[in-house]
């Protein structure tokens, strides 16, 4: 039997756990299993990942749909590219949606519920990253489907060399509390910034980690403080994930103060890594990430209670030391080699069907 040739579709390439993710398996079906992978560059503006290219990954502009054994689409974010596989793609071959949002899409995409209802229809398996995606975001359009073609499948943490990351940390010697991910509205970064000022320490350095193009976007506080205080806040934009994982283990505590999120991999890392988390209390982390046990919650915007699980992280020796080990217990949950294997059998289930 022939090795497969899978077509990958997405809107971006860089900057989120989505492409992350998309990235990782990308490299195990081509490296470790021989597979042909390529992926549609509908940009060409956009650059390819190098770390796609050097795994044989080859970016195609231009798509003839009976080449290929299986299209993953890796987005819901994009209505044009959702488009295009829906339309010119999955009549003709078969397509797995990969959905690695939370309800964002459904609000700001525009797409209206009979329209979401036609694209998961279109794809021949759906893969979400947890329960609470398949049963409480999109369970009303998964309602048309039967119970075979929509999985489950939880993110794993990808490999990566734990030798080459070297902790970086403050040249200063100050204390880091670190934020990775879009510096946007939604993630919440000046939740952070407002609860470190708070509580009043000049020995603590907030380094916000990631694409920064919409930072003026953010609640006035963060652009002003960044502005004002170029040694104390600092947002230099987005790193290479080496880079972003020798920041994450010279941190002290690692925060994600998001308005909404998924399944994020930094939280992951972080655990990894041995770095106390903070983070909001949102709905998908329940039943994974529990406060006191393996990170600290606040409810969103409450800066408050950041500042207070912030100043308990950062002096409590006890306290971090517990909350790290919970989180090493909770990583198990998020090993890559299971996720490779259950996300490539719902891969073969498609193209055998």
């Amino acid at each position: 039997m022939a090795l497969p040739r899978i077509l990958l579709v997405t809107h971006e390439y860089t900057g989120t756990g989505a492409v992350v993710m998309l990235g990782a398996i990308a490299e195990h079906w081509a490296r470790a299993l021989g597979w042909q992978v390529e992926i549609y560059r509908y940009d060409a503006r956009l650059a390819v990942p190098e770390s796609l290219t050097a795994a044989g990954v080859r970016a195609v502009e231009r798509v003839a749909p009976g080449d290929y054994a299986l299209v993953l689409a890796n987005t819901i974010a994009q209505p044009q590219l959702l488009q295009f596989v829906t339309q010119r793609l999955a009549p003709k071959v078969p397509c797995l949606l990969w959905v690695h949002e939370g309800d964002t899409p459904l609000w700001s995409t525009g797409l209206k519920a009979v329209d979401w209802v036609r694209i998961f229809s279109a794809f021949a398996h759906v893969v979400f990253q947890s329960v609470w995606q398949r049963d409480k975001v999109f369970a009303y359009f998964l309602n048309y489907l039967g119970p075979e073609p929509v999985s489950a499948i939880a993110n794993g943490l990808p490999p990566f060399d734990a030798a080459a990351v070297q902790p970086t940390r403050p040249a200063d010697g100050r204390r880091r509390v670190l934020f990775i991910g879009g510096v946007y509205p939604r993630k919440r970064p000046e939740d952070l910034a407002v609860a470190v000022e708070k509580l009043g320490r000049r020995d603590v350095e907030r380094l916000f980690l990631g694409p920064n193009a919409h930072l003026a976007a953010c609640a006035a506080d963060l652009p002003r403080l960044l502005h004002a205080r170029p040694a104390d806040f600092r947002a230099p934009g987005e790193a290479s994930r080496l880079a972003t994982l020798s920041h994450l283990a010279g941190a002290d505590v690692f925060c994600l103060p998001s308005g909404q999120e998924s399944q994020p991999l930094t939280l992951l890392g972080a655990a990894l890594l041995g770095v106390p988390i903070c983070a909001s209390d949102l709905a998908p982390y329940e039943g994974t990430w529990r406060h006191g046990h393996d990170c600290l919650l606040h409810p969103v915007g409450d800066t408050d209670l950041l500042a207070a699980n912030l100043a308990l992280a950062l002096d409590n020796a006890r306290v971090r030391q517990s909350l790290v080990a919970g989180a090493r217990q909770t990583l198990r949950r998020f090993e890559f080699d299971r996720f490779a294997a259950q996300f490539t059998w719902a891969a073969e289930s498609v193209i055998r069907r």
